[in-house]
This record gives C-alpha cells, structure tokens and sequence, in this order.
C-alpha cells in the first residue's frame, strides 16, 4: 500500500525547501518581468514577496522596464508656522510633477502641519487661529491625499512643548485588498535629558507607552527617522546612534562615522532614501554623506566640494552674513540628490551631477520644517474599521 500522506508531506516539504532556495535577487528578475496588475496580486503570496515588491529599489527598476507606466513622484511638504503647507513635487525622470498634493490637503483638512509622511500617508495636526495666533489642535490625523480617506486618532493626554512625532506604514498581512496599518510614534520631553515613549498602533486603536519610559535624551527632530519598525535617533555632536526596535522593544547603539576635522563642520541630518537610513554632515563649503548598509555598516556615499555652489551659484547677499550650507532633506528616490539651503536659497542638489534646482514657488515667510514625500505605486486604501 502506497503512503499518500506520506507522499504528500513528502513533496510539500521538497516544494518549501526549492521555494527558499531561490535568492532575492532571482525572484526580483522574475517579478520585473510580470504585467502591473499581476506584480500587486504578488503582494499577497507571502511577507518575503510584499517586502520585496514593495521596495524602492524594486520599484524603480520595474518603471524603467515598463515604459509605459507614469513615473514615480516624490518631492517636499514645506510647513509654515501660520498653518499653511506648500509643496514642491518632481518625477524620477527629473522632470517637476504637475500635482497639486498642497491643495488636495488643505481642501480635505484645511490649515495643517504636516509632521510625517510614509508609503502615501500623511500625518499631521488641524491648525486653528484665536486673535492672530495659530496652534494645533490636540488630535493627530493620518490622510491619505489621493483616497481622500483620513483617520483621527485619540487624544494622547501626554503633553510636552519639545516632542517629535513619526509614522510608519505596513501592508496589512490578513488582507485580500491593498490596505495599510500603521504606527504612530510620539517622543515628548519633560526637560533636555528625560523623555517617554508612546506607540499609537491602527491595529489596536490604543496609544501604549513604551517599556523604555525613561532615558531618551533630547533629539531635535530633525535627527530623527522611521524605518522597517525602527526608529533612528541623532543627538547633536554625539557619536553614536541609538536604534529602538518598536516590535521587540529593545535599544542598541551604533558608532556614526567621522571625518577629518569635524570640529569645523557646522550641520547633520539624518534621514531615509531609497529604503536606507542616510547621514549628512556639512560644512561651509562641503557636504559628506553615507548610507547604513544592512542595518550595521556606513558606506560613504558622497564627499561633494560645494565652494562653487556657495560662492558663485548662490553666494552671501552681503559680506556681512555668515556662508550657509544646511542640509533640509533627503530625497526619497534618489541618493544622488538632497535638498539645501544655500545662503537663504532653498536648492534641490545633484551630488553626482553637481547640479542645483532653486525652489523658487516657496512663500518668503520663515520656513519651519521640511517634510520628504514620495506617491507611493499603487495607491492603497487606509483600513478604517
């Protein structure tokens, strides 16, 4: 008599194991190969095949392959301190984006200050104004632009006036349909060395605080980035960065790279590109920049000499005034480029090409912070029960 379940077992476990044998990079040969509507049915075959299509690298690869797909979008939300966002948009073909992200937001929210962005959603706080006054509202929101959905989150009862606030998205894994969780992370500070923790998660519907209460130091926000369920956190003339895992809830710290004489060297922005965390340092007239490689090494990936930029493109208005070179923003899509300030100028620049695009549709009101945004390529829906 013949075992068929024995077969059975047999074949499946051999089907698994020839399964796993194939390297990613195969099967992102396979996948670049398949139409568009068939690549996001994929997503649900497995986590391995979500990440993998999901992934910055993998996408920009696709559209270059698929020609006749539109080309992916990416550019800036500039916040203004008096309730008004703008925002500047090009393609990965270089060429500026004809959206009007700025004002699909204002006419779903109204006045907002954008505080994160990821995979297509936004988060952000509604701004009111009492007696020429603007302040934000208590409740964050989570809106995603293009479905027109948006989600009030509950009221975190923590308050603090120095605190720092990102999201991350995921692909839903119990769903048929393109669906988006996600998490909100909040970090307040009672004073420059004592900060808490609280994790907002779309799944439970509840803010929790983070077991590690305690011990957070100061970080500006801008030296502060959201990846793959870690957050990055910088502190100004520290040299070392502190990972917290949002899922396992543990710390570890990583040496950040040096360069000679940094004492001189005025500026840092951390942030993600291209599905990496990036590190910037500038000085007057040179901008530095490197890349975490597999979540523990630094690769250098640009050391750009910017006295032509700084002196003849852009250069002081006076010679009273102090030469500026301050990195702002990393672009998403592209490593090779990052957005500066320039003596007052805000300058999109190609570190490969040397290469400077002025912004020059931005309101002359002091800029209060710059938010990074990329559409994501296929627009999923925000899971609302």
């Amino acid at each position: 008599m013949v075992n068929v379940e024995g077969r059975d077992h047999h074949r499946a476990r051999t089907t698994e194991s020839s399964y796993f044998y194939f390297s990613d990079e195969l099967i992102e040969e396979i996948l670049i190969r398949v139409p568009a509507k068939s690549l996001v049915g994929f997503k649900c075959v497995s986590k391995r095949w979500r990440f993998l299509i999901s992934n910055t690298k993998f996408l920009n690869k696709f559209r270059t392959r698929h020609k006749s797909l539109p080309p992916l979008v990416t550019g800036f939300f500039f916040n203004y301190g008096y309730g008004k966002v703008k925002f500047h948009g090009y393609t990965n073909e270089r060429k500026q984006a004809d959206v009007t992200i700025d004002a699909n937001l204002s006419s779903i929210l109204g006045h907002v200050y954008v505080f994160a962005a990821h995979n297509g959603l936004l988060l952000c706080k509604q701004m009111a104004q009492v007696n020429n006054f603007w302040y934000e509202k208590s409740n964050y929101l989570v809106c995603n632009l293009f479905t027109k959905q948006w989600m009030a989150l509950p009221e975190l009862r923590f308050r603090s006036h120095n605190y720092t606030a990102r999201l991350f998205c995921y692909d839903l894994v119990d769903s048929n349909r393109l669906e988006l969780g996600f998490k909100v992370v909040y970090i307040g500070y009672h004073n420059r060395d004592v900060g808490q923790m609280f994790i907002y998660s779309s799944e439970t519907r509840e803010w929790e605080e983070s077991r590690i209460a305690h011990g957070l130091g100061y970080v500006y926000h801008r030296y502060v980035t959201l990846l793959d369920e870690s957050i990055y956190m910088y502190r100004h003339n520290y040299t070392k960065l502190r990972i917290y895992n949002l899922r396992k809830e543990i710390f570890r710290f990583l040496e950040l790279p040096t360069y000679d004489d940094f004492q001189n060297w005025d500026n840092a922005l951390l942030g993600e590109s291209v599905g990496s965390v990036c590190y910037a340092r500038t000085s007057r007239t040179r901008i530095v920049v490197w890349v975490l490689v597999g979540g523990e090494k630094w690769t250098l990936k640009h050391n750009v000499n910017c006295q032509r930029l700084v002196r003849y493109e852009f250069p002081k208005k006076s010679a009273w005034d102090k030469t500026r070179l301050f990195p702002l923003a990393f672009d998403m899509l592209n490593q090779e480029r990052i957005l500066l300030n320039v003596n007052g100028n805000t300058v999109l620049y190609d570190m490969n090409l040397k290469k400077a695009e002025l912004i020059n549709n931005l309101d002359s009101e002091p800029l209060d912070s710059v938010i990074p945004y990329s559409l994501p390529a296929w627009v999923p829906c925000l899971k609302m029960t």
